[in-house]
């Protein structure tokens, strides 16, 4: 006679505790970046399919170089070429007007590749912004993406607007008339536990006040004194929050 199979035992022996709270779902735990599915031939390649007009493609191209990292010091060699055969930042910045008001993700990865660019070859890639008029662009883009869902996009926008305020008067005058120093204040306002926000923010206004001392006026009746002071009363005397705050608002009393 063959033998009955035992039944399965219980699960009440080997199954955990009962948790107080049911686990979040496993699909809602973070991820962690996956590499692209192909690497292009060469950066030159990923910084010439940004122009794309399919937004899908876009999207790869940006993937693969954000992970690729452009601030390794072992690409930097590669990305001075590519700035110099006029691939980047062009590529990034036609990513962004094809794509970028419909899309705050092509929009926050694109100013994520500049700041990149801009760490790997500061200033042939300042240089290559202005002469491609890219501060309008990035002002238009934070303007239209705004809210706590989009706090990276305009932390990568005030890092670029930092370096470009310091370019020249032209520059300064570009942030102003284009809304920058509403965008600079409101973000400021807004995400005041945000201490990159809150630092980068008080070196563009800082920047403005400095090259531009015209802009003074504006900046006052924008709040940026009272959005300064708030700054300053937030974060500790001794961090470099404080520093670049209280650096800013001096030049409103001198």
């Amino acid at each position: 006679e063959t033998p009955k199979e035992a039944e399965p035992a219980p699960p009440v022996a080997v199954a955990a505790p009962v948790p107080v709270a049911a686990p979040a779902p496993r699909k809602s735990a973070p991820v962690r970046k996956a590499p692209p599915k192909v690497l292009r031939a060469s950066l030159r390649i990923a910084f010439f399919d940004l122009a794309s007009s399919d937004k899908s493609v876009v999207l790869d191209a940006l993937n693969e170089l954000i992970y690729i990292n452009l601030t390794k010091p072992a690409l930097k060699k590669k990305v001075k070429e590519v700035v110099a055969q006029g691939a980047a930042p062009m590529g990034v910045l036609q990513a962004m007007r094809n794509h970028g008001v419909q899309s705050p993700a092509v929009s926050e990865k694109c100013l994520s590749v500049l700041l990149a660019l801009m760490a790997a070859d500061e200033t042939e890639v300042l240089s290559a912004m202005v002469e491609l008029d890219a501060t309008p662009l990035i002002l238009e883009l934070m303007h239209c993406h705004t809210g706590p869902k989009n706090v990276n996009m305009q932390v990568h926008g005030l890092g670029l607007l930092s370096n470009l305020s310091l370019m020249d008067e032209s520059e300064a005058m570009k942030i102003s008339e284009n809304l920058g120093v509403d965008i600079v204040v409101k973000d400021m306002k807004e995400f005041l536990k945000v201490s990159t926000v809150q630092r980068r923010g008080s070196k563009v206004l800082f920047n403005l006040a400095s090259i531009k001392p015209e802009l003074k006026p504006e900046m006052r009746e924008k709040e940026a004194v009272s959005t300064i002071g708030a700054a300053m009363e937030s974060y500790p005397e001794t961090g470099h929050v404080f520093k670049q705050a209280s650096d800013a608002m001096k030049l409103f009393f001198r």
